[in-house]
């Protein structure tokens, strides 16, 4: 009876306590089954983004990255709309788009090298020295059935503060999100395009 009378007296208390917890409950197990049923990710990831952070390459025209039998090549185009201020030298510059692999299996980014020639002519395609060897696949889902997501979301700070939008790459299969880690920390300007999905080279 005491129990009874304590419960019926505090019960908005109770509640108060018990309903977080449950709710932390419930997100751990959407969390937790997708990860212990759905099988790993067997396939990495070539992505290339615009955010250019500091001290960035540039050159008078654009890096357009495609995949050609497997194989990932770096095609330059002179931008005829920028002019030379004196010789050869651009008056305005573009910055060369970055180039990164994601490690599935480690949840690893590291930046890909692009070696390109000092002054490439219009029209040059260039292999990826790095990825020379390994096989390209240019479908958005990956033979093991992950699907790449690039999705643009909104961001809640404090409480309901909105602070703002975020980017939150991720690969995902049957409710299982493995997340892209963000390019140099930034959550708000740096985005991926997807390129091509990378059989994992065996150890």
């Amino acid at each position: 009876m005491q129990e009874q009378s304590f419960l019926s007296k505090n019960l908005t208390l109770v509640v108060g306590i018990s309903l977080p917890l449950l709710l932390v409950l419930v997100f751990w197990i959407a969390m937790a089954v997708p990860r212990m049923t759905v099988e790993d990710p067997q396939y990495d990831l070539v992505l290339v983004s615009r955010y250019y952070g500091e001290a960035v390459r540039q050159l008078n025209g654009t890096i357009a990255f495609e995949i050609d039998d497997g194989m990932l090549y770096a095609r330059f185009t002179v931008d005829p709309n920028y002019p030379v201020a004196r010789g050869n030298i651009p008056a305005v510059a573009i910055p060369v788009p970055r180039l990164y692999y994601f490690d599935s299996a480690a949840g690893n980014l590291r930046e890909i090298d692009v070696d390109l020639p000092d002054e490439p002519a219009n029209g040059d395609i260039l292999p990826v020295a790095e990825l020379a060897g390994r096989t390209l696949i240019a479908e958005t889902s990956a033979p093991d059935g992950y699907r790449f997501d690039n999705s643009y979301r909104g961001s809640r700070g404090f409480l309901f503060f909105f602070d703002g939008y975020r980017y939150g790459a991720k690969i995902e299969k049957d409710g299982r999100a493995e997340k892209i880690p963000a390019i140099d920390g930034n959550n708000y300007y740096a985005s991926y395009e997807f390129i091509g999905w990378v059989e994992r080279e065996s150890p």
